[in-house]
């Protein structure tokens, strides 16, 4: 019998990503909605947050590395120390950035109009 796994999702940080996962093969539509309870995936009209991509059956390896911590290595096949996980890329979303830039410059424009009028 297969062991099962409680939905507990963690953050995994690489170099250049974050992934987020969850040992056992969950359902999509519940990895989904307890990563938006924990703050992963856009709930409002937020400036920047986080959003992650099709949620993945996987399998992976945990190794301990020189740091002291752990690697999580993805393997094809089951086998000694492997785990099925539940597990999606994560990135940071900035919409407004570029729109928020140019209200700003523009502003700083009227402002400096506004200050040249008055002297």
């Amino acid at each position: 019998m297969a062991k099962e796994y409680p939905l507990d999702i963690d953050a995994i940080y690489g170099e250049d990503d974050m992934w987020i996962m969850s040992k056992g093969h969950h359902p999509f539509e519940d990895f989904s909605a307890e990563a938006r309870r924990r703050g992963y995936g856009r709930e409002s009209d937020e400036d920047e947050y986080y959003e992650f991509e099709t949620p993945k059956h996987a399998l992976m390896r945990s190794v301990p590395n020189s740091e002291g911590g752990t690697r999580f290595w993805p393997v094809d096949a089951p086998g000694p120390g492997v785990f099925p996980v539940t597990i999606a890329l994560c990135y940071w979303i900035r919409p407004n950035r570029a729109a928020r830039a140019a209200k700003i410059a523009q502003q700083l424009r009227g402002q400096s109009q506004d200050g040249a009028q008055q002297s």
